[in-house]
């Protein structure tokens, strides 16, 4: 599976060639038309002129544009949500797993049907608490991922966050939850 980072790499680079190929086709075609006499030289031109500026925008929309646009949202939806305001705790057993933030507190279910529930296994330590699903569920995990940075915990409908960094430093303690 690849990690997000060479996934987007991928489809930036294929961007960029897309936009390449645009160019060139766009420039030689306009070299023929214009060395040519043709009746339908003018809408030829401008269509190959098109071409070419699609290109360009391929070329500098991806690593420019859309990283900037993509930053500045992600920064400014941030800052407005009151999740990111209040410290987050997530604490994960067997069964289910617990995020507890400012007064809320939402469980999610976990089992042997969950897709990678051997990943929630292996970060567990020996005898976990065990299951108290008396609390209300708010859904079930369908897959646990994992990437260089964190583990996912996938619902749906949203995705629990642990931070790698942050279980290292817990599990040290011999804790559940960060």
């Amino acid at each position: 599976m690849l990690s997000d980072r060479k996934r987007a790499s991928k489809l930036h680079l294929a961007a960029a060639l897309t936009g390449l190929c645009e160019i060139v086709a766009g420039t030689i075609l306009l070299v023929l038309v214009l060395s040519g006499s043709s009746p339908a030289k003018l809408p030829l031109t401008v269509l190959f002129m098109l071409l070419i500026l699609v290109g360009f925008y391929g070329i500098v929309f991806q690593p420019l544009i859309y990283r900037k646009r993509l930053h500045r949202a992600v920064t400014e939806q941030y800052k407005s949500a009151d999740y990111f305001k209040n410290d987050v705790t997530v604490e994960l057993y067997p069964e289910r797993i617990v995020e507890s933030y400012a007064d809320e507190r939402h469980v999610f279910r976990v089992g042997g049907e969950t897709e990678g529930y051997e990943l929630l296994l292996s970060l567990l330590r020996e005898g976990g608490e065990p299951a108290d699903l008396s609390e209300s569920v708010v859904d079930d995990v369908k897959a646990i991922r994992e990437n260089e940075l964190c583990y996912l915990f996938e619902t749906g409908r949203r995705t629990v966050i642990l931070p790698k960094n942050k279980l290292e430093a817990f599990t040290a303690e011999g804790r559940h939850g960060i």
